[in-house]
């Protein structure tokens, strides 16, 4: 017979990668038929396609607990 009893925890961990995010805005192209800079982009809102925002606080606080049990039973009607 026996048990196991497994606490866990991880505060403040997350992904930190980027931040809030990044997004990127091409330069060149054109806006109604006029050739568009970096900046005409940013105010026309117009991305490269590959931006990321990332919303809320992404540290998290985990906490896990495990329990675990087992009986053996050998009991034998019959000598062997």
């Amino acid at each position: 017979m026996g048990g196991e009893f497994r606490k866990s925890e991880a505060t403040g961990v997350g992904t930190f990668l980027r931040g809030r995010g990044q997004v990127t805005f091409a330069s060149g192209g054109t806006i109604n038929g006029k050739a568009a800079g970096t900046m005409d982009n940013f105010m026309a809102g117009l991305t490269s396609g590959n931006g990321q925002i990332f919303f809320g606080d992404p540290r998290r606080d985990l906490k896990t607990t495990a329990y675990a049990a087992f009986f053996e039973d050998d009991w034998r009607l019959m000598p062997d």
